[in-house]
């Protein structure tokens, strides 16, 4: 799967980037400095893990995250249904390719793009192993 992140401006083109923002992706947790940017990065793909592997609900894992992590919950975030999380990653990985368009670096976006690259990882990050 090819995962490019694009940080976005005023000027930047919307066209062709996936947005998080108006997603069933978009980050439950909300950062209010830089140094809080990689724990939300962090905790997001623990959330997707949460959701996508262990069946988890969003609102559930949210908010466990939220306490586990020392974060606090979007007050704009609603919760989506896990169908709608698991839909929105099947259709993505179907394109086999996706430009995430981000606010900051590093953003919520790249826990998305980390979650993304672990489960779904090109070619040439596998290795092959030959039993013996």
């Amino acid at each position: 799967m090819n995962i490019k992140l694009k940080k976005l401006s005023r000027s930047t083109s919307r066209r062709g980037l996936y947005l998080l923002e108006n997603s069933p992706l978009k980050c439950p947790f909300h950062s209010y400095s830089d140094a809080e940017n990689s724990n939300c990065a962090k905790a997001y793909k623990a959330y997707l893990y949460a959701v996508l592997e262990l069946n988890q609900k969003p609102r559930d894992a949210a908010l466990k995250l939220s306490k586990q992590c020392k974060i606090l919950v979007s007050g704009r975030w609603k919760s989506p249904t896990r169908a709608a999380v698991v839909g929105e990653i099947r259709k993505i990985v179907r394109q086999g390719s996706v430009v995430i368009g981000t606010h900051r670096a590093p953003d919520p976006g790249h826990g998305l793009a980390a979650y993304l690259r672990w489960k779904y990882p090109d070619a040439d990050q596998l290795e092959l192993t030959h039993a013996r």
